[in-house]
């Protein structure tokens, strides 16, 4: 199989934008993307394209507040319109706290379809059970004439990551006078590479790329505007293949000949060479930032091998860090199964761990800034633009479900932790503005 022309390396998704005060507390904002809505589904988010630093202007970018707390009867009457907004629908489900204890605010009962926010209970299960500063390895192994790629769910590798590999394997092969190989690759996944609770056309429709342990760009490939990064990009049928092919056309380049590319097979008994990926933290961001459902997917079988054993493995974090999993049906780690079901508490139990928890920090980092990164770069507009900068939150949208989990700080500079989902909307670009016009009321609440 011949390689497909060059692409584009994709950047690093968290850049720079702004230093500002909120009260006493300072914060960052992190690198612009976007998640574009797409036939009703949470399409799996491109890669930002290079940028400079964001600049703020005269808006205001910052962080959560670190002290205060919220007074119940205060942010009760902030959200008791908002939350009865007709554009959300018949079932809504709220909490409001403040960045340690008990809910100030609980509205509506029972689990509720979480679409992407389902996301922050998969990375903060992953910076749990895997640390943040974890990496992934891609290696090359030998055994005969037979070369064989190691995957290990590196979710950012690209073309110049595995050209390094390449490289270093070349020159390897080379000090053990190997002047020809075959190829195959190898992972520890087992299972479909697609989940048995999506759709069936989520593949054959490249809504979501399969989940494979070995890829390049996560299986993306350019759309009709020849690039990668835009919301047209396509997906590979093969993640793995595509990307063993890629890699012979590298070790080609480097003097190998590169006989048979084939399937999978077991790692061979020599390891040639490796290479690491970004520590976890940088994934987490990414994956948050740009709701990125093949990293969520694969953080979910970097612990469990699988989408079950992922799901497993999500839920016994998730407990071991104190959070109450009653009411969570998991059935995949991105939020793109309509089968999943979460209680707004374990949301806020997860984002408060967050806000105090080093370990988990970059669940706070990685969340969409309203109105200037990710998910929410284009929100946050006419009067919900109260909330641009000081609301930081991550999306969920499938077609009848808009949800929003996150922070912002109040008027007064008291942090307010919330989660709002909603299941039962007609219109899903009206409830996002409802959304976001409930969170814009938090902002302007004296509700410390």
């Amino acid at each position: 199989m011949s390689r497909r022309s060059r692409r584009r390396r994709w950047p690093w998704v968290s850049a720079l934008t702004a230093l500002v005060l909120v009260a006493a507390a300072a914060g960052t904002a992190y690198g612009l993307g976007w998640v574009d809505h797409w036939r009703g589904l949470d399409r799996p988010a491109a890669k930002p394209l290079p940028i400079a630093a964001v600049e703020a202007g005269d808006a205001t970018v910052a962080s959560p507040a670190s002290g205060g707390r919220p007074v119940a009867a205060r942010v009760r009457r902030a959200l008791r319109a908002p939350l009865k907004d007709p554009r959300l629908g018949d079932h809504v489900v709220a909490r409001v706290a403040g960045l340690r204890g008990a809910p100030v605010l609980a509205h509506g009962n029972g689990s509720i379809t979480p679409a992407s926010t389902l996301k922050l209970l998969t990375t903060a299960a992953a910076l749990h059970r895997l640390g943040p500063g974890w990496r992934p390895t891609t290696s090359a192994t030998l055994s005969g004439h037979t070369l064989t790629v190691v995957g290990g769910g590196d979710v950012l590798l690209d073309d110049t990551g595995l050209a390094a590999l390449a490289s270093d394997t070349a020159a390897a092969l080379r000090h053990r006078h190997v002047k020809r190989v075959d190829l195959r690759w190898s992972g520890p996944y087992t299972g479909p590479a697609a989940s048995p609770h999506w759709p069936k056309t989520y593949l054959p429709e490249e809504v979501v790329a399969p989940i494979d342990p070995l890829w390049v760009d996560e299986g993306h490939t350019p759309g009709p505007d020849g690039t990668l990064g835009t919301e047209d990009d396509g997906r590979v049928a093969d993640p793995a293949h595509d990307a063993l092919a890629a890699f012979g056309h590298d070790l080609s380049g480097d003097g190998i000949k590169v006989g048979k590319v084939g399937g999978e097979g077991a790692a061979g008994r020599i390891r040639l060479a490796t290479h690491r990926g970004a520590p976890l933290d940088q994934t987490v961001e990414h994956i948050l930032e740009l709701s990125d459902n093949e990293g969520a997917e694969t953080l979910g079988h970097l612990m469990g091998h699988s989408f079950d054993g992922g799901v497993t493995a999500t839920l016994a974090a998730l407990r071991d860090l104190g959070i109450d999993t009653k009411g969570l049906h998991l059935y995949d780690n991105s939020g793109l199964s309509r089968d999943d079901r979460v209680s707004a508490d374990a949301l806020v139990q997860v984002l408060q761990h967050a806000a105090t928890d080093p370990d988990l920090s970059a669940i706070i980092e990685g969340l969409p800034v309203a109105g200037w990164t990710g998910s929410l770069a284009d929100r946050f507009t006419g009067p919900a633009s109260a909330a641009r900068g000081t609301a930081h939150a991550k999306t969920g949208t499938l077609t009848g479900v808009s949800a929003l989990a996150g922070t912002v700080t109040d008027a007064d500079g008291t942090p307010l932790v919330v989660a709002i989902l909603a299941d039962g909307e007609d219109d899903t670009t009206a409830a996002r503005d409802a959304l976001d016009d409930a969170m814009a009321d938090l902002a302007r609440c004296h509700c410390g």
